[in-house]
């Protein structure tokens, strides 16, 4: 029986004494597309935040390739999860190339300089979301939507077993939308697992293979976009 690359088994999570994520079931098998879909305030961005380790569960268990999350160091949790949120600052002016190379540092022995094999999969990064061309520029005069086209080319570059994005679409244009899940769908298809959450149904249903709506903290349906 194959592992599941992640699973989670009655988790609770909230903030101070607000529960926000109710005994939420999940599981992901290599190679999945899921959307998670659901009102605002539901819980979707929480169960993300969770599953990236940035909010610790409140209870339950979450398992990631059959391995608690404790078990990972920073650099080795980098290769098995990548995650873009829907908001990311970046305070300081680090030309563009400099912030998707980020992206390769789990797989940077430490004191080492970046490979050919690094520069070459960075590069591809920017050319595959249309950033190549900002590469020198420094990432804090980019606009929100092309700010966020590099931190997708950095999480394409981190190469991760696992994907998630937290609404990563909200500032780009309906055209970079629709591209840019079509490249993530070609350079993870038969590689990796997605996880997405999305705020348009219709863009949810023609990227997924699967769908989860979850409302007032708990999953509702689970099913394919058909379901």
């Amino acid at each position: 029986m194959t592992t599941p690359l992640l699973q989670g088994d009655g988790i609770s999570a909230g903030y101070r004494d607000h529960e926000v994520l109710k005994q939420v079931r999940i599981q992901v098998s290599n190679h999945q597309f899921i959307g998670i879909i659901g009102p605002n305030g539901s819980g979707k961005s929480t169960l993300m935040q969770v599953i990236a380790r940035s909010v610790s569960p409140s209870s339950g268990l979450l398992l990631y390739q059959g391995e608690g999350a404790e078990s990972f160091s920073f650099r080795e949790f980098g290769e098995v999860v990548g995650f873009v949120a829907q908001e990311s600052e970046i305070p300081f002016a680090y030309p563009v190339y400099d912030v998707v190379m980020m992206g390769r540092n789990p797989h940077i022995p430490r004191f080492r300089q970046p490979s050919h094999r690094d520069h070459e999969i960075v590069r591809n990064a920017l050319e595959q979301t249309g950033t190549l061309p900002l590469a020198n520029r420094p990432v804090t005069s980019l606009s929100g939507g092309e700010r966020q086209r590099v931190l997708i080319a950095r999480v394409l570059a981190q190469d991760p077993a696992l994907l998630l994005l937290d609404e990563p679409f909200a500032h780009i244009d309906l055209h970079h939308q629709h591209e840019l899940l079509r490249i993530i769908r070609e350079t993870t298809r038969g590689r990796k697992a997605v996880i997405g959450v999305f705020h348009d149904i219709n863009l949810a249903a023609s990227s997924c293979d699967h769908l989860i709506l979850i409302h007032e903290g708990v999953i509702r349906a689970s099913g394919t976009p058909r379901e």
